[in-house]
């Protein structure tokens, strides 16, 4: 299996493109040697640079969650 890391092709392999590459090499040994209990995802630990103004991955979460809730009017999730 051959993986290219550089997601972006910009000639440089960043902290997020590495830990996408790890999880598709897991993934992979999982899909031959577990496939029953499927892959993982996991958020890349590091936080996006800043811009003023925009959302961050938490703020994504929050307003996710409030939406939930107040369109879930029968309270079942």
């Amino acid at each position: 299996m051959l993986l290219t890391c550089d997601t972006n092709n910009d000639g440089t392999i960043d902290h997020c493109e590495m830990h996408t590459c790890i999880l598709e090499v897991e993934n992979a040994w999982r899909a031959e040697n577990c496939p029953a209990y499927g892959g993982i995802y996991c958020d890349c630990p590091v936080a996006p640079p800043e811009c003023p103004g925009a959302w961050n991955c938490a703020d994504v979460v929050y307003i996710t969650e409030e939406l939930w809730m107040y369109y879930d009017t029968n309270e079942d999730g």
